[in-house]
């Protein structure tokens, strides 16, 4: 998925409907980005260029868990098909085998 103003504001989205906060707020982030997964809230350095926070949302992306698509919109089931092909044909493994 490549930058566009669009695209960042799915992977916002893909975040919030995974039940986490995501803020844009001054600190010093050695990654440019804090996870807290316990309380399910993400910062980013609202300093970035919007290339730049996409590129962390990315990142972010790539390490939370979103239990396998469950709980998502259809619009954010779609971006996230989109980002981890792989992992939607996993997850569906176990309901074509009649488990």
């Amino acid at each position: 998925m490549n930058f566009s103003s669009g695209n960042l504001k799915k992977l916002e989205t893909l975040l919030k409907d995974a039940g986490y906060a995501l803020r844009y707020e001054k600190g010093n982030f050695n990654s440019g980005y804090c996870l807290l997964k316990d309380k399910k809230v993400v910062i980013i350095n609202k300093y970035f260029t919007d290339d730049v926070k996409f590129q962390k949302l990315m990142d972010i992306i790539q390490i939370v868990d979103f239990q396998g698509g469950l709980g998502l919109t259809e619009a954010s089931l779609k971006t996230w098909e989109k980002l981890f092909p792989a992992k939607v044909v996993e997850n569906l493994i176990p309901f074509l085998d009649g488990e």
